[in-house]
């Protein structure tokens, strides 16, 4: 079961439909929303710049080297690929990296003690040779080679496990990783680390999932919590100790084992119909976007709406229902002062041979009475949202 798919669906459909507050207390900016969107571009480019930052860091180099010599010497090791690969990757892609999850792919997680027991030991490079020499250990699998810039050591240690015990998931997965720690250092100094753990239930479901991934200056972190009725999830990115981008999602539901769909990728989720609210936001710098959706009205509410939206009578109930139930509010994080809230509307499109047909869309409703649609954030949250949705997908599919 691919659970952070599952649980990025909500998180991801929430930022943009995402809460049903009273906004009589809005305390409104007095910034123009023009000067509100340059603003809130600047602050999405200082995201940009120091995630090209990272690209130029001593740890990157060393990573890309390793990449190399692993790439020279044919060698697969399946637990540093993922982790390696996407590290080596910000050097010549202009994705953003944000998150690096757990550096173990999924050939080593269905047998992963008895693939790590098979590649313990610590390997040492000989150049004249274009390999590695192996000798023996039990607890790490550690990999050493010279660099211009010194010794360089890369290692997997500190690695615990439970064994599978659900039988739905015996056939497929036969031990779960519970902690590790991937470092890599030069000489003495520790340059990467990347700390996972993890906590399950008698279903083998995660109850907790966390990791830190620290490179240089730069740490980023992966929190996950879940309940029987409840869920949530933090992501951060600091610079220097300096929050620079902060994502949480946290909804209430039925999670239990049992009430989970059967079928968990994002073009296959059968509905909200399990979660009954939900609660998201993201700050990048000194803007916050914040929404609040109450699935469990929204589906009563519709129960009685054509979602095909056929006629003008459906988009206008659909946009009613989701005003009722659903909000995104775009703030500032050091005055609190709001910049715009969301509104669904109802609108007729010209469409295919001078047809014009019904649907509803989400604008964005300032306080001098002006609206605009979802391209107020192309250059800001939204971009940044996307290159982080696509990173994490093309993780997924690794």
């Amino acid at each position: 079961m691919n659970f952070t798919k599952f649980l990025m669906v909500p998180l991801l459909a929430s930022v943009f439909v995402g809460c049903n507050d009273d906004d009589n207390n809005e305390k409104y900016s007095d910034l123009t929303p023009q000067e509100n969107k340059e603003m809130m571009e600047d602050e999405a480019l200082k995201v940009f710049d120091s995630l090209e930052g990272m690209k130029d860091l001593k740890a990157m180099n060393l990573v890309q080297e390793f990449a190399d010599l692993m790439e020279i010497t044919g060698t697969s090791d399946s637990f540093f690929k993922s982790s390696v690969q996407s590290m080596a990757a910000l050097k010549s892609d202009n994705g953003a990296v944000l998150l690096l999850k757990s550096g173990f792919d999924d050939d080593a997680a269905f047998s992963f003690m008895e693939t790590f027991n098979e590649a313990a030991g610590i390997y040492t490079y000989v150049a004249e040779e274009e390999d590695w020499e192996r000798t023996d250990a039990t607890d790490q699998v550690t990999y050493k080679f010279n660099s211009d810039e010194g010794e360089v050591t890369v290692s997997l240690h500190d690695v615990t496990y439970e064994t599978v015990s659900n039988s739905e998931m015996e056939d497929v997965v036969s031990d779960l990783v519970k902690s590790a720690v991937i470092t890599l250092s030069l000489d003495d100094e520790i340059l990467i680390r990347e700390e996972f753990t993890a906590l399950y239930d008698s279903d083998n479901v995660p109850t907790s999932l966390s990791e830190v991934l620290t490179i240089e200056n730069y740490e980023i972190t992966y929190m996950l919590s879940r309940s029987d009725t409840s869920v949530s999830l933090d992501q951060s990115l600091k610079v220097d100790g300096t929050d620079l981008l902060v994502m949480h999602f946290d909804s209430e539901g039925s999670f239990a084992y049992d009430d989970l769909p059967a079928s968990t990728g994002i073009d296959q989720i059968p509905g909200f119909d399990f979660l009954e609210a939900s609660n998201v936001s993201l700050t990048i710098g000194n803007y916050v976007l914040t929404g609040y959706a109450n699935w469990k009205n929204f589906i009563a509410d519709t129960k009685e709406v054509n979602i095909a939206i056929e006629t003008e009578a459906d988009a206008r109930a659909m946009a009613e229902a989701l005003n009722s139930n659903v909000k995104v509010v775009l703030k500032l994080s050091d005055s609190d002062e709001t910049i715009a809230t969301s509104d669904f509307y109802a609108y007729e499109i010209e469409g295919y041979e001078d047809m014009w047909y019904w649907d509803y869309s989400l604008r964005m409703a300032f306080s001098d009475g002006s609206y605009m649609d979802e391209s107020y954030f192309q250059t800001g949250f939204t971009q940044l949202i996307e290159t982080v949705s696509d990173f994490m997908e093309s993780l997924e599919n690794e």
